[in-house]
């Protein structure tokens, strides 16, 4: 995968998008989101992403806002890099909270 851009999820959190290099890592990626499909359907596309920050229920003040602001504005004009995802450990998790996940099986033995 490559990184895109820093973006808004959904008003809760700061993510970093990532994109498949070229058209056989993109059908890789779509096989295996696919196949999880078949599990547990999920009522969005696929959006492959590092979420960077969860925002603060209590909001930002003009201040910090500006600094957020820059350092998005900053990270999407100078960063890129690229990252290998491999299925080694991909494990189908059931989700508690932000810092708590269950593994439930491993999807490839």
């Amino acid at each position: 995968m490559e990184s895109t851009f820093v973006f808004n999820m959904v008003n809760t959190s700061l993510c970093l998008g990532l994109r498949p290099i070229d058209e056989e890592e993109y059908a890789k990626w779509m096989n295996l989101y696919n196949l999880l499909e078949e599990i547990r359907p999920l009522p969005y596309p696929s959006t492959p992403h590092i979420t960077l920050a969860y925002y603060s229920p209590q909001g930002f003040n003009k201040l910090l806002c500006q600094k957020l602001q820059k350092c998005v504005r900053k990270f999407n004009e100078d960063s890129s890099f690229s990252i290998t995802l491999t299925t080694d450990n991909l494990y189908y998790q059931k989700f508690m909270s932000m810092n708590e996940y269950y593994n439930i099986f491993k999807l490839i033995p």
